[in-house]
């Protein structure tokens, strides 16, 4: 046979690679809808917010008139602060506090909860913990009794069943 110059073949396998690059992206990208995304999501126990929702403020006080002529705004409801369930006079009956873990919750959000409830001191050494044990994408909703004095372990078992 002939003499192959080097530079050719490799010349020739670059221009390949690069032609079947090129076939392969145009083939392969598409947009996924909005179902798909919140398929996806639901999977992983995450919600997916529109954007109206991200954007949402709220309403601004309205101004109503007073008899003297004088606008006077209405307030604004604040909104709604979460907090454990139920009253401390029966957790502290009861040995457990009980928590509500809402969707949509990170974890960083439960590790206040935990915190605002007494249950951990540290949110970060909480947050560390979890993620070390691969948790930190398992965690539930629902409400939860979890004993006083309970460890990290624990409270992650707990919140992961």
């Amino acid at each position: 046979m002939g003499y192959y110059n080097l530079k050719n073949i490799t010349l020739g396998i670059g221009i390949g690679l690069i032609f079947s690059s090129m076939v392969n992206i145009n083939l392969s990208s598409r947009e996924l809808t909005v179902e798909e995304i919140k398929r996806e999501a639901a999977k992983h126990s995450l919600t997916v917010l529109t954007n109206e929702e991200i954007y949402q403020t709220p309403a601004s006080p309205t101004i109503t008139p007073s008899p003297t002529g004088t606008p006077t705004p209405t307030p604004t409801p604040a909104p709604a602060k979460i907090t454990p369930t139920p009253t401390p006079a029966k957790q502290a009956a009861s040995g457990k506090i009980t928590i509500n873990v809402k969707g949509g919750m990170s974890s960083e959000g439960i590790a206040d909860l935990l915190k605002e409830s007494g249950l951990i001191k540290d949110t970060k050494a909480f947050l560390k913990r979890l993620e070390e044990v691969k948790k930190d994408d398992k965690l539930k909703i629902g409400n939860f009794e979890i004993p006083k004095n309970s460890g990290y372990d624990d409270i992650i078992k707990i919140l992961t069943k």
